[in-house]
């Protein structure tokens, strides 16, 4: 997790946004998808030798494993303040720079861990909750950075105020996790009841 190999590609997602640069986004997110994929079928083939051994056993999974099956809000929170902290980092040359992909990490990799390993388990439907959290951190960490870097610079607060095709993706993650946000309140209200 400590080597982040998402971080640059993210990364050069803010940037693209900010700067209107679509040729430039999409190859980050191919980038992005790709670094996913392979992270998704590393853990399905260890998920399907743990669970072909008996090691993962769907009454017992371990904390760090359930904790991912049923994302809340404090994960977008987690995740909009783990990019925050990566960008500062980026743009401010005193950070400490591995801090930014240990931020990056702990957002990313483990729900598409869990996910991968729900995906090679006996009932799939548990691998909803890791897609979910792992959506939500990705948009929480794409809006943290943008956010981030449109306070700390006068040219990227322009650009976002000014570009209608930087608004877009911008309005657009805001508006996803506005109703994540809402399914993961009502997904609580129903559980309490």
């Amino acid at each position: 997790m400590v080597l982040a190999h998402w971080i640059l590609p993210l990364r050069v997602a803010v940037f693209a946004i900010l700067i209107e640069h679509a040729r430039l986004l999409s190859r980050s997110l191919f980038t992005l998808a790709a670094g996913a994929g392979i992270t998704l079928i590393l853990s399905m083939g260890l998920g399907w030798i743990a669970w072909s051994h008996g090691v993962l056993v769907v009454m017992a999974l371990p904390e760090q494993i359930a904790a991912r099956l049923e994302p809340n809000t404090f994960d977008l929170g987690i995740a909009l303040a783990a990019d925050a902290i990566a960008t500062y980092a980026k743009v401010n040359p005193g950070a400490v720079r591995s801090m930014a992909g240990t931020a990056i990490a702990v957002a990313l990799v483990p729900p598409m861990c869990v996910m991968g390993l729900m995906l090679s388990g006996p009932d799939i439907s548990n691998a909803q909750g890791p897609a979910l959290l792992y959506a939500a951190n990705l948009l929480g960490i794409l809006i943290g950075g943008i956010a981030v870097l449109a306070i700390r610079e006068p040219y990227f607060r322009e650009k976002l105020r000014r570009g209608r095709r930087s608004r877009l993706p911008m309005l657009l993650a805001l508006g996803m996790a506005v109703l994540w946000v809402k399914s993961c309140m009502e997904g609580m209200s129903t559980d309490s009841r």
